[in-house]
């Protein structure tokens, strides 16, 4: 699975169930993901597993419901 922004920030997609219960993603440390005391950014994390919670949901709902991601906290 290749999505640009993931691609540019490092994020992969490792693994993935066949009925879509769990995704497993890894960043690699880089020096663009890294903050200024040398640990990933919290934006880099939080971009690693924001979108997933979404996918999850609508391929196990499947096509006859609608999900919309409104906000993360």
């Amino acid at each position: 699975m290749l999505y640009s922004p993931y691609l540019g920030a490092g994020v992969r997609l490792k693994e993935m169930s066949k009925n879509y219960d769990r995704i497993v993603v890894e960043m690699k440390q880089r020096f663009w993901n890294t903050n200024y005391v040398g640990v990933h950014f919290g934006g880099s994390l939080y971009a690693m597993c924001d979108p997933f919670y979404m996918f999850l949901l609508m391929k196990r709902l499947g096509p006859s419901y609608i999900v919309w991601d409104q906000a993360g906290s």
